[in-house]
């Protein structure tokens, strides 16, 4: 094991997109498709909407969170932050609110948490705000840079929560994926500026969330790259997200260094999302039919959301940052491990 060979203890990351409830209004959600089936306007539909009852289980989001050292959350809204309780929506590092493909400001942001139990600390962090601008349209979302420690053995890594733009859309609006990307870069070379060497990530870097693409398209847009080339992909195998997204395996991470193993929670269908959809095409359709018939008491039924009834599935990875890509042990000294 990698503690056997002088690496210390594994650090266990989890990342997940948690799917804000203010993304049902999104065009790409299933349940639009079947409520415009049984003939109900898009715009009766997201008015309904505004008042579905969803709730999390807080002891399942607890449970699950306390089994990781980070966690790397996109589309964190007030449900999330209210499933992880005071203690740990306080240790929560978090970017600015993201605006969506309407330009309009959204309460959801990236974030990254940092279990209260790991031992880890947050030293430094910046900010980076990729942004695609589409007619006079901006849509943003904030990614925060964070600089770590784990206080025990004073390792040191950085990580950040990703979720990307689909590279389609970056497109459509005149620029590169590079031109795109290039805050996130300059982001993480000015929190590794001291440690950096010949533009060199020395500190173990590790980005990992929803990348809107496949970790092999990804790889390809960006391996002529120097700075981007330093980083290796990491994925479960398989599908990630519900084929309502952009791609159905756009989860994954990428690290600069280290041996890591991956896995996605969960079985490899969609089946209990698309359970839920159901659940959610049955309760605004009663509750429209409702208002037709002029019935005023209410009725509305309780969702319960929850890990496997997401549309994308968690990811966990657990690795030594300071072992190279083929096993858990040192690398060069100075080489921006796992190319």
């Amino acid at each position: 094991s990698g503690s056997e060979r002088g690496l210390g203890l594994p650090w266990k990351v989890a990342a997940w997109n948690q799917h804000r409830q203010s993304s049902y209004y999104q065009k790409c959600c299933p349940w639009f498709s079947d409520l415009g089936d049984l003939g109900h306007s898009k715009s009766k539909v997201c008015k309904s909407l505004t008042t579905l009852d969803v709730h999390y289980s807080p002891l399942e989001i607890q449970t699950w969170a306390s089994n990781y050292d980070v966690l790397l959350i996109q589309e964190a809204d007030p449900l999330f932050r209210s499933a992880l309780g005071e203690l740990l929506s306080s240790r929560l590092v978090a970017g600015r609110v993201d605006r969506d493909g309407r330009g309009v400001k959204v309460d959801s942001c990236n974030a990254l948490l940092l279990n209260p139990d790991s031992g880890i600390v947050a030293l430094t962090h910046e900010s980076a705000l990729l942004s695609v601008n589409r007619e006079g349209i901006i849509s943003s979302r904030d990614h925060v840079v964070v600089l770590t420690e784990r206080v025990a053995d004073s390792q040191r890594m950085v990580f950040c929560s990703v979720h990307l733009h689909p590279p389609d859309m970056v497109h459509a609006s005149g620029v590169s994926f590079l031109h795109y990307l290039r805050p996130l870069q300059e982001a993480i070379q000015r929190i590794v500026a001291k440690e950096a060497e010949a533009g060199r990530l020395e500190v173990p870097c590790f980005l990992a969330g929803d990348f809107n693409t496949a970790p092999s398209v990804f790889s390809e847009m960006l391996s002529s790259d120097p700075f981007w080339g330093q980083f290796r992909p990491f994925a479960p195998g398989g599908d990630t997200a519900h084929k309502s997204n952009p791609d159905p395996e756009g989860d994954f991470a990428l690290c600069s260094a280290g041996s890591w193993s991956s896995r996605a929670l969960g079985p490899p269908g969609f089946d209990a999302f698309e359970r839920y959809a159901s659940e959610v095409v049955t309760t605004i359709d009663t509750e429209l039919r409702r208002k037709l018939r002029q019935d005023v008491r209410p009725r509305r039924r309780r969702l319960r959301k929850g890990l496997l009834t997401s549309d994308h599935r968690a990811l966990e990875f657990t690795g030594w940052p300071l072992g190279d890509s083929s096993g858990p042990g040192p690398g060069p000294p100075g080489s921006p491990r796992g190319q």
